[in-house]
């Protein structure tokens, strides 16, 4: 699943997806709330989805480091673990 990087993601520190996402992204990790999370192979540890804001904290000084240019990150759910990946590394 690719999800677009906002400016308040990056600002913030989320991966952040529009509300109309909800369903893909419950069928993507598979109902889980609560999961090991990893950006370009960088473990994060485990994560909570916050449902409500239809987020997942990843920390401001991953997202802040994403280059400018970075504008969509894949999303693959294996082994209970998400694994995030973007163009360019971070």
């Amino acid at each position: 699943m690719r999800i677009r990087i906002t400016k308040s993601a990056r600002r913030f520190g989320y991966l952040i997806w529009n509300g109309r996402l909800d369903e893909d992204i419950k069928r993507l990790v598979e109902g889980n709330n609560e999961f090991e999370v990893s950006i370009n192979n960088i473990s994060l540890g485990t994560k909570r989805v916050d449902w409500g804001y239809h987020r997942i904290y990843i920390g401001t000084k991953i997202t802040q480091g994403l280059a400018s240019d970075q504008i969509y990150c894949q999303l693959v759910f294996r082994n209970g673990r998400l694994d995030i990946a973007t163009d360019g590394g971070c």
